[in-house]
């Protein structure tokens, strides 16, 4: 695995999330934490030439009752210096929301915690089947 992540096709990808249930992907970088620290890691990203490929406000679910975000990045093959303004406008933009949001906090049961996990997944499913990332065999 090359520094920027794994390669696929066109570009290297990284998968950012702290939803256990996709950690297993290849190129996938876990960290424990809310949804709010998954934003922050994608914004330093952004900052060191990645881009989104998936947008990090996916699924109209109210940010309060998101406790799991995964989001799919891209990094430029060539050695140039990238910057995606447009990236990064997204992140500071769901940082705004989430930060929001953080104040306003509810606990979910343990039941809801593993539904919020496999919503997140299903939302991400059809990105990773478009880019070849996951196939039907390889989801739970």
């Amino acid at each position: 695995m090359d520094q920027r992540g794994i390669w696929h096709m066109s570009f290297f990808y990284e998968v950012v999330t702290n939803n256990p249930r996709l950690k297993h992907i290849a190129g996938c970088v876990f960290l424990e934490g809310r949804p709010f620290d998954v934003l922050a890691m994608l914004r330093d990203k952004v900052h060191d030439g990645y881009r989104l490929i998936s947008h990090p406000l996916t699924g109209n679910i109210p940010p309060e009752r998101r406790l799991y975000l995964t989001v799919l990045l891209a990094s430029p093959t060539s050695d140039d210096d990238f910057f995606d303004q447009e990236s990064l406008n997204l992140i500071e933009r769901a940082l705004e929301i989430y930060g929001r949001a953080e104040r306003n906090h509810i606990d979910l049961d343990p039941s809801s915690i593993e539904d919020m996990q496999f919503l997140d997944e299903q939302l991400m499913k059809p990105v990773f089947y478009q880019y070849g990332i996951l196939s039907n065999r390889e989801v739970h």
